[in-house]
């Protein structure tokens, strides 16, 4: 009795599957990290904390503010501080946390992840006026 006849594909099939096995788990991850993306803006938390609504929030000596948080940053190429808020802070955290899978990942896995990162990007811009 044959078990695998030659014109059966499903051993093609399982094959196909398994040697992509990598690319299904990035397209995976990609689909988690879009759905948290979307759910960090459906959630609309986009306040500022009460002390930086103010012009001139309460500084330190070094010119730190006194209660600072993750949501005040410092601007790379600028002198300068922007307050941004609490989901634009936790988008970025993914983003980053994504990127640092990247570097771990195969080429294939790392584009996918590139894509989820950029598409969560988009996805911000398109939800959120941005300047």
């Amino acid at each position: 009795m044959m078990f695998l006849s030659a014109s059966d594909g499903k051993d093609y099939r399982l094959s196909s599957f398994s040697e992509n096995v990598e690319v299904h788990f990035a397209f995976r991850k990609k689909t988690e990290v879009l759905g948290k993306a979307r759910n960090l803006l459906l959630q609309c938390d986009f306040s500022v904390p009460q002390d930086y609504t103010s012009k001139d929030p309460l500084l330190k000596n070094d010119g730190m503010a006194i209660n600072s948080s993750n949501q005040v940053v410092d601007l790379i190429f600028s002198s300068e501080r922007c307050v941004v808020s609490k989901a634009a802070s936790q988008l970025m955290e993914l983003v980053h946390q994504t990127l640092q899978d990247v570097c771990l990942s195969s080429a294939r896995v790392a584009l996918e992840f590139y894509h989820a990162v950029r598409d969560a990007i988009l996805l911000y811009e398109a939800v959120i006026p941005v300047k």
